[in-house]
């Protein structure tokens, strides 16, 4: 009778050990895809306002070419930063799609495949990003110095290559490496709790 009992209560232990580990295993996968859900959106809503910057800034830029105003090299500039725009939206479609199709109810394969893609398009966008800062920099600084731009223009221009520079340092180090090596970071998690299960 008593070795019953012993049986009865250890498996009842047993039991009750299980479904606390797997509740345990329930908090973590929750925490998890709350975290990754977070970056994914983040990313989002940046390449998101992205895109819809390069939209506007199409028009703007066609109006800028039927202007009468003289910039020096004013067609092949902004001939220049039209393709950059075209390619800012290819790429803009292509980053939202690979985020879009990022699903933490899914396999740990499957989002790490588009994580990775993502990363990948990121790199180019960076690698982009450095002859684009020139080009508008050197156009920038070469047409004030033929018009002869007082200091207020000169002061004006730096600001806003600053600016520029700063900005998208922040956006590639702080927005898009941080959140893209989190969400890497939860799918190995992921991946531990799957391989422990």
């Amino acid at each position: 009778m008593e070795l019953e009992e012993l049986k009865n209560v250890w498996t009842a232990l047993d039991e009750r050990l299980n479904r606390q580990e797997a509740l345990k295993d329930f908090v973590i996968k929750e925490m998890i895809y709350s975290k990754s859900n977070q970056s994914v959106r983040k990313l989002f809503n940046f390449d998101l306002f992205s895109l819809i910057v390069v939209l506007l800034a199409i028009p703007f830029l066609i109006f800028l070419l039927q202007s009468q105003i003289y910039i020096p090299l004013k067609s092949f500039f902004l001939y220049t930063v039209l393709v950059i725009c075209a390619y800012g939206l290819i790429g803009g479609a292509f980053n939202l799609n690979c985020l879009m199709r990022m699903n933490f109810t899914k396999s740990v394969a499957h989002n790490a495949l588009y994580i990775n893609k993502y990363e990948r398009l990121v790199h180019k966008e960076k690698i982009i990003a450095v002859p684009i800062i020139f080009i508008c920099s050197f156009f920038g600084i070469w047409s004030y110095a033929i018009m002869h731009a007082s200091a207020w223009l000169w002061a004006f221009l730096i600001c806003n290559l600053v600016s520029a520079i700063v900005f998208t340092y922040f956006s590639f180090k702080r927005i898009y490496d941080k959140n893209i090596q989190s969400l890497q970071q939860s799918l190995e998690e992921l991946k531990e709790l799957e391989e422990e299960s």
